[in-house]
């Protein structure tokens, strides 16, 4: 078996991330199966957040006390994480430095005269590019919807992607953010059961 030496420095772990899941799983696959010692290999690691000692946007002042385990980075090194300590915790990002709210329980979902999302779910897969977001969460009825910043005139701003809702979507894939475009598989209703996937440009609803 070869001896294959990667040195992962953040440009460089961009650029793969660039390429998407299937060309990082081989890479990885490659460099783990192959007799590669530690002093062969300098990973250049850089901090995003920290339990404890960074505090969470829009929460009281208190650190983030534990992370989701399915975050996300784009070909600039935008990350998009899901988080929460002292009784806040929400979808963030770290666009320029961290963090940045995105949406938190005291977030209101789009289109819904007020309510504020009910759950995050920290394993569900959310995507990132050029800083715009897509990801999952519970809404008022413990729907699990998706939503997104794509397209909307501010980071800041939220639309409804679907809504898993058991009468328009029945099941939804992971989303993929491609500049102003969240694509996604499900299973629609609607006119009758199929599975499609789709392309959505940013309207709201």
């Amino acid at each position: 078996v070869p001896i294959i030496m990667l040195i992962f420095t953040r440009k460089s772990i961009h650029s793969l991330l660039s390429a998407r899941p299937l060309l990082t799983s081989v890479a990885l696959a490659i460099l783990l199966s192959s007799p590669v010692h530690a002093s062969e290999l300098a990973i250049d690691f850089e901090v995003i957040a920290r339990s404890g000692t960074t505090p969470v946007p829009g929460g009281n002042g208190g650190a983030f006390a534990g992370f989701g385990s399915a975050p996300a980075i784009d070909s600039q090194g935008n990350v998009v994480f899901i988080g929460g300590g002292g009784g806040q915790g929400g979808v963030y990002t770290a666009v320029g430095g961290c963090c940045q709210l995105v949406a938190d329980y005291d977030t209101a979902i789009p289109g819904s005269a007020g309510s504020t999302f009910a759950e995050f779910y920290a394993a569900e897969t959310m995507d990132i590019d050029n800083g715009r977001v897509a990801f999952k969460a519970l809404n008022q009825y413990n729907e699990l919807g998706l939503y997104s910043n794509v397209g909307q005139s501010s980071p800041g701003q939220l639309a409804e992607v679907i809504v898993i809702d058991g009468q328009e979507w029945n099941t939804g894939g992971d989303p993929w953010v491609d500049g102003d475009v969240v694509a996604m598989y499900g299973e629609r209703l609607t006119p009758s059961s199929h599975y499609t996937n789709l392309m959505w440009h940013g309207s709201t609803g």
